[in-house]
């Protein structure tokens, strides 16, 4: 690994955790251990009082009370790479030695995800610009395999046959698709869209130097 001189500056934030929480997290950490046949170390169990986040990104584009929600988006990241495994298969092949064979498959499947994301972007944006909702990604996915059959169908007759399939079946792609929110608490998006960040009572921002690797 080639090391750069220079060093990038990261911005640590710690969010000190209500009691209740870190005593399960205190609980876990010695069950996962216990498994193990070892005992956490006094120093992880104190951890286990906070929530640190390391970040490049500096306070002007995105406060420290963001950082969490920011964080919480991860989870959709994820969903988006279970649904190319658990609908998709991304990862199986029945391939064994037919090296064209292998990347003709990889790269079918490939443009296949590209056109189901570009179609969640599209309806995704309208429901959002005109209602405040989302579209589920692991929901939309679901129904694309579904109805995958009808959809290769009107894709073979042509992009303008398949375009204007999806704009007559738009209301009921939203209604299977669209994701539930409850009324108590926002969305990850509808927080960052209206800068609703966390206020905790304790607030610890550290700013260290970590050496940039290639």
């Amino acid at each position: 690994i080639q090391k750069y001189k220079e060093y990038l500056p990261v911005r640590v934030i710690a969010w000190k955790i209500p009691e209740e929480i870190a005593n399960r997290r205190r609980m876990d950490l010695k069950y996962k251990a216990q498994k193990k046949g070892r005992t956490p170390k006094s120093h992880s169990l104190a951890f286990c009082s906070w929530s640190v986040f390391a970040t490049n990104a500096d306070d002007s584009l995105i406060s420290g009370e963001m950082i969490r929600t920011c964080y919480r988006i991860r989870w959709n990241i994820e969903l988006i790479f279970k649904a190319w495994k658990s609908v998709l298969n991304i990862h199986k092949t029945n391939v064994r030695t037919n090296t064209n064979r292998f990347r003709s498959e990889l790269y079918a499947k490939l443009i296949l995800t590209v056109i189901i994301h570009r179609l969640y972007k599209y309806i995704h944006l309208l429901m959002w610009k005109d209602e405040k909702r989302e579209l589920s990604i692991d929901k939309f996915w679901k129904y694309m395999a579904s109805n995958k059959q009808k959809l290769h169908e009107m894709y073979k007759q042509g992009v303008n046959n398949f375009i204007n399939y999806i704009n007559q079946t738009l209301t009921h792609i939203i209604m299977s698709c669209k994701k539930h929110h409850q009324k108590s608490r926002h969305t990850s998006l509808q927080m960052i869209d209206n800068m609703l960040g966390d206020i905790l009572p304790i607030k610890v921002k550290v700013y260290v130097y970590n050496k940039a690797y290639k």
